[in-house]
């Protein structure tokens, strides 16, 4: 197994243990207050990783055009509003329901993907996409 797949595996573990903690949480506080809290968490962590990597950020500046800007900002509030719904319907809905269903993101990526990054698909792929969103349908009946 290659590098990236063993940090695509950890990734797939903390999201997986993350709706543990965060249903958790919202089950004490407003999911407003956990996005206010979480929202300072990030900024001081990711204030904390630019310190660390000053420099590489500085030459990226460099090569920032205003395509890139809009994109930055469409992910920023994307991330944020994702979070916002997230948040707000995990508290009352099963985690692994709700886990699920936004795991669609696959198929999403999958279609983004080969149309507008003009990534190469094969068959065997498109049906590890299809199975995923077939088992998401059988978990959500």
């Amino acid at each position: 197994m290659e590098n990236y797949l063993l940090v695509a595996f950890l990734i797939a573990i903390i999201w997986g243990v993350v709706p543990f903690f965060t249903k958790y949480v919202l089950h004490r506080i407003h999911y407003k207050s956990l996005i206010l809290i979480e929202s300072i968490l990030a900024f001081l962590i990711a204030m904390t990783f630019c310190g660390c990597h000053r420099n590489d950020i500085m030459d990226d500046f460099k090569n920032v055009d205003t395509l890139s800007v809009i994109a930055i900002i469409l992910i920023g509030l994307s991330v944020f509003s994702a979070n916002i719904l997230y948040y707000s319907i995990i508290k009352d809905h099963e985690t692994y329901m709700i886990s699920a269903i936004t795991s669609l993101s696959p198929l999403i990526v999958l279609i983004i993907s080969y149309f507008f990054l003009r990534e190469r698909m094969n068959w065997f792929k498109i049906l590890g996409v299809f199975l995923i969103v077939g088992g998401i349908f059988c978990i959500t009946r």
